[in-house]
């Protein structure tokens, strides 16, 4: 199954580093952005949006939905992954998840109530 899903992954970065490969250069005066759109935003923006700052009327009037649904797809994406990371299972009384390993010679022979204490909230068992 990792193997699948390395090689879906190489695949389609491999076609949209192929992609890349058509778009204008970087800062090209004749790029389509710059021929018809960003004409129009300079122009028109004082006009039809009362605003005398042209990058807070592009953000604010002409694309407000599109800065709105990007903040709720982002927050949409942090509670999947909240989801996704969360324990399942019933945990029973004293039962401890631990998300790391205690490392080097300190805590060796150790158990972990022993080295966090109740400061941690980790009771015996």
């Amino acid at each position: 199954m990792k193997l699948l899903g390395l090689a879906i992954v190489f695949i389609t970065g491999s076609f949209l580093i192929w992609a890349t490969g058509e778009f204008p250069g970087w800062g090209d005066p004749r790029s389509p952005a710059s021929i018809h759109v960003s004409p129009r935003y300079i122009e028109k923006t004082l006009e039809e949006t009362s605003v005398p700052n042209a990058v807070t009327s592009v953000l604010a009037d002409y694309r407000g939905f599109d800065t709105m649904f990007e903040t709720t797809v982002i927050f949409a994406a942090g509670v999947s992954c909240f989801m996704l990371l969360r324990l399942f299972g019933k945990e029973e009384p004293g039962t401890v998840h631990y998300r790391h390993l205690l490392t080097g010679d300190y805590h060796k022979g150790t158990r972990p109530e022993e080295v966090f204490g109740a400061a941690w909230g980790v009771r015996a068992n």
